[in-house]
């Protein structure tokens, strides 16, 4: 999926969000704010449009139909099915 995604480099910085570690400006919670992106349509899914384009078909655990990572940036473990 990496590779397919380096192939275009404007979709590689929109999967990446490098505009949010390379910009200067933060907030005053030292966050990237959305109004400075140069992306505008946060629910547009371009780089996962821009995989099914190119021949990327995911596959699934278990033969499954969709899969959800969730990642937390709380510094906690996730245990089990729930949180900790």
């Amino acid at each position: 999926m990496h590779d397919i995604l380096r192939r275009d480099p404007e979709i590689w910085r929109l999967f990446t969000s490098a505009e949010e570690y390379n910009g200067a400006f933060r907030d005053g919670y030292d966050r990237f704010p959305h109004y400075m992106s140069a992306h505008r349509a946060p629910f547009e899914p371009r780089a996962s449009r821009y995989l099914v384009e190119e021949g990327y078909r995911p596959e699934y655990p278990s033969g499954r139909l969709s899969a959800l990572k969730r990642e937390l940036e709380t510094g906690e473990r996730v245990l089990g099915h729930g949180i900790r």
